[in-house]
């Protein structure tokens, strides 16, 4: 894990998570939640401070107002959210998710600077006609001109297949919870 750049999805820290998480070397942090009636400033907040703390980038999921309002480093955009960003918001960096070449489209659209494609692995969210895996995952992005995130599915026992597709950014949710 440590010869990748680490994007955490995160909806809350606790001291067990932020042990795990201080033992990954190069990680960015993303307050992410289901539902934006779900979103807790108080949990938005621990989390940003934990970044702050360990020199994290952080992101918040969809929301340009509360990247802004929350000083993250940049917005998180899901494959769903087709809205187009205003300019005048530069200067956060802007990372987007993608499951197609369409919405690699839409995000090119959006400036994201780097796509998440997902899912690569089977996961409880997609069936398995959804999922990509190694080869299709390499001839969606080979010809994407931004930098490609590995998203979905990753856990401890498929990690060592990640290294087939020749990234160097992987995104995950649940492993975290079973790393710590």
């Amino acid at each position: 894990m440590n010869q990748y750049h680490n994007y955490i999805f995160l909806s809350e820290i606790n001291d067990r998570l932020s042990v795990t998480i201080k033992k990954i070397k190069k990680v960015s942090i993303i307050y992410y939640i289901d539902d934006f009636q779900l979103f807790n400033e108080n949990n938005c907040k621990l989390i940003r401070n934990f970044c702050k703390k360990i020199n994290a980038p952080f992101y918040v999921v969809n929301s340009i107002n509360n990247a802004v309002k929350y000083k993250a480093n940049g917005i998180y955009i899901e494959a769903n959210n087709k809205r187009t960003l205003l300019k005048k918001y530069n200067k956060l960096r802007t990372i987007g998710s993608a499951h197609n070449s369409l919405d690699y489209f839409f995000k090119k659209n959006q400036n994201c600077n780097m796509i998440m494609l997902s899912p690569l692995f089977y996961n409880n969210k997609y069936s398995n006609n959804k999922i990509l895996g190694t080869a299709k995952f390499r001839l969606i992005s080979r010809e994407w001109k931004t930098d490609v995130c590995a998203l979905g599915g990753i856990n401890k026992n498929n990690i060592n297949k990640v290294k087939l597709i020749k990234t160097s950014n992987i995104g995950f949710r649940s492993m975290i919870y079973s790393l710590s």
